[in-house]
């Protein structure tokens, strides 16, 4: 989480959000609180790991352009490095 709010501090002027979606902790607002997090955390449901290709693993990161398709699929940890290559080549 630290490197996704480097990433999104860096590029939030030039057209890049962040947003996490939160899928079993019961309290969500107090680990935001906790970890300074500013971008928004909604909440998961059912439909949205359906939408999103069916979400069975955690965590899982998506990179979606300008035109709402999705450009990458990152199931695992993604890096603060690959996620900052992929804004930049994304803002492209």
């Amino acid at each position: 989480m630290p490197g996704f709010q480097k990433v999104f501090l860096a590029y939030r002027d030039k057209g890049f959000s962040l947003i996490a979606v939160a899928t079993s902790d019961p309290d969500p607002l107090s680990m935001v609180k906790a970890l300074g997090i500013v971008f928004p955390v909604v909440w998961s449901n059912k439909q949205a790991h359906r939408d999103y290709g069916n979400i069975f693993s955690l965590p899982a990161s998506f990179l979606i352009g300008k035109d709402g398709r999705i450009i990458k699929k990152v199931i695992g940890m993604y890096s603060e490095t690959d996620l900052r290559s992929d804004v930049e080549q994304a803002l492209k």
